[in-house]
């Protein structure tokens, strides 16, 4: 796949396994093996946007979810042996089919519209001429007309020879007199000169005589007869009054049996997410998420009980005034994701192009406020942020870009994984998420690490969190972040966090050892982190710092959710 594409792993795959050949043996096999081979066909064309594996199965993902489906993602007929197939005459050039319908041939002549603004025709030395005059005199104009009309009339003729000889043995063809509407009546004049009838019954006649003739219908009716009636292998007949329908023949009330009922459909793989996992939680009510992202890999829900009134002294460019909502959550989080910590230089640039990029934020600021506040409510929150001490003295303005790496996606292996065994897992090791209840999950983990930052040889994980909890520094004490982390089950998300770092520097370092190479888990409460905020509890103090949950995950703790993740269905650490 890697080195020559999924067309050709695909190939290879159907070629090894024999895949054609078991799929041909089943009753249904040529509809089965046409959708596998139209699905590669669709991979093929998608890996010219979506080069990356991963990236072509979150695209596959997607499109096996969406109701949406273009003209090439239609279900092919897998077989024309016994199907009637309607194409155009043009289409149709060069190809022979067995039996033949031309049920609109009897205009004969093309009414096709005028597709540009000018007068198309070819001029008497034959060259292609577009007249954009506006006014002709009336000799020239009808002159025009007739060179149209018989530039038309050839055209015709063309594909009239083109759909008769198509039939290998048997042509069906409507033909003969038909009449048009002139001034409210019926008139046979255009009918009658139709270039169809001009083959039959246009015997010594050239074009331009034809178009003068004074043949009436039973005459031009009367030379179809003869020309079925003079020895060449051609029948006549009337079309028939009516419509026809099939209908199913009958069958016999014994003849008719219950089918078996089908065995238990085994899930299939599928790709899933923390967000996926805890969307399908069960809770007594639904906490509200302004600043959360529906569907995204980030939870940046709203603990239930913010308070909804802002106080009067709250200075306009404090980053609790910034709005909420997904637009919002996105914006915080790029932010972070784009700006250089160590380098306060370039903040303002930053912060610039960051609210550029989410113009829905401007949309979703109160009446009262001005849009101006916005960038030095940024300036002032990465001041905060930035500059707060985290576990072990951590400054992240002291990390610089080359140790620390952003947005870092995973896809983690599964084996088959029930809710309830999850659920006993977390228990047992005293982690207290919503309960879960999703579809059991055989396929894949995914998600993306918002940051992974390396500090005296230790690797640490942070998740901005852009929840409002409130308005005062108590309510971004422990123990309101506590019931946050428990509520919106950011326990489970950072610890399928952990697993993935773990795995990944476990690959590429040689001596990895997680009690030496592992930091901690922060996560950051951005709208409560500031360093003039500390808890004025003792015991608070110990705890750590307003707005931060710091936590580190023991080595028996991930070893036994990985086991878990890879299938050993007992959660214990090997």
């Amino acid at each position: 796949w890697l080195r020559r594409g999924v067309g050709v792993m695909l190939r290879r795959w159907l070629e090894d396994e024999g895949v054609a050949r078991r799929l041909l043996a089943l009753s249904d096999g040529e509809r089965r093996l046409t959708n596998v081979l139209h699905l590669s066909e669709l991979l093929h064309q998608a890996e010219l946007e979506q080069g990356a594996p991963d990236a072509l199965l979150r695209w596959f993902a997607g499109r096996r979810d969406s109701d949406d489906a273009d003209e090439v993602a239609q279900l092919r007929l897998e077989s024309d042996q016994d199907l009637v197939r309607i194409v155009t005459v043009h289409k149709a050039k060069g190809l022979e089919y067995s039996v033949i319908f031309c049920p609109f041939l009897w205009p004969g002549q093309s009414n096709a519209a005028d597709r540009l603004e000018g007068c198309e025709y070819h001029d008497d030395e034959d060259q292609p001429v577009i007249d954009f005059r506006p006014e002709l005199e009336p000799a020239e104009r009808e002159h025009i007309r007739q060179r149209r009309r018989a530039a038309r009339d050839a055209e015709s003729m063309r594909q009239i020879y083109v759909a008769l000889t198509r039939a290998v043995h048997r042509c069906y063809l409507v033909a003969g007199c038909y009449s048009t509407l002139a001034f409210g009546r019926p008139s046979l004049t255009t009918g009658n000169h139709s270039v169809l009838n001009w083959l039959v019954a246009g015997a010594g006649m050239e074009y331009a005589q034809w178009l003068e003739h004074r043949l009436t219908a039973e005459q031009i009716n009367q030379a179809w007869c003869a020309l079925a009636t003079g020895g060449a292998p051609i029948a006549l007949a009337r079309l028939p009054a009516g419509g026809a329908r099939m209908a199913p023949a009958p069958r016999a009330a014994e003849a008719l049996a219950v089918a078996s009922p089908p065995g238990p459909i085994v899930g299939g793989w599928r790709i899933d997410s923390f967000t996926g996992l805890q969307h399908a939680s069960t809770r007594e009510a639904v906490p509200n998420d302004p600043d959360g992202r529906a569907g995204g890999e980030h939870s940046r829900g709203e603990s239930r009980g913010a308070p909804a009134g802002v106080p009067r002294d709250l200075p306009a460019d404090d980053i609790l005034r910034f709005p909420r909502g997904a637009a919002a959550g996105d914006c915080l989080h790029q932010l972070f994701e784009r700006v250089d910590f160590a380098d306060a230089r370039q903040w303002p640039d930053t912060i610039a192009q960051t609210l550029a990029a989410h113009p829905q934020v401007l949309a979703d600021l109160p009446a009262e406020q001005s849009p101006e506040h916005l960038p030095r409510m940024l300036q002032r929150l990465l001041a905060d942020v930035l500059t707060t001490p985290l576990a072990d003295g951590i400054v992240l303005a002291r990390i610089g870009r080359a140790h620390r790496l952003a947005e870092m996606g995973f896809t983690l292996p599964a084996a088959p994984l029930a809710a309830q065994t999850l659920n006993n897992w977390l228990q047992t090791h005293s982690y207290s998420v919503p309960r879960l209840d999703f579809i059991p999950l055989a396929g894949y983990l995914k998600g993306y690490i918002d940051l992974i930052f390396q500090h005296d040889g230790r690797f640490h994980i942070v998740d901005w969190k852009s929840n409002h909890l409130g308005y005062a520094a108590s309510d971004y004490a422990q123990d309101r972040l506590a019931l946050a982390m428990a509520e919106h089950g950011y326990h489970l998300q950072y610890l399928l966090y952990t697993v993935a770092l773990h795995r990944y520097l476990r690959q590429r370092i040689a001596d990895y050892d997680y009690q030496r190479h592992f930091g901690s888990v922060h996560y950051l409460f951005v709208r409560g982190v500031r360093p003039e905020w500390r808890a004025t509890d003792s015991a608070e103090a110990a705890a750590g710092t307003c707005g931060v949950y710091d936590h580190r995950p023991t080595l028996a703790c991930i070893e036994s959710l990985d086991a878990l993740l890879v299938g050993d269905g007992s959660g214990h650490a090997r």
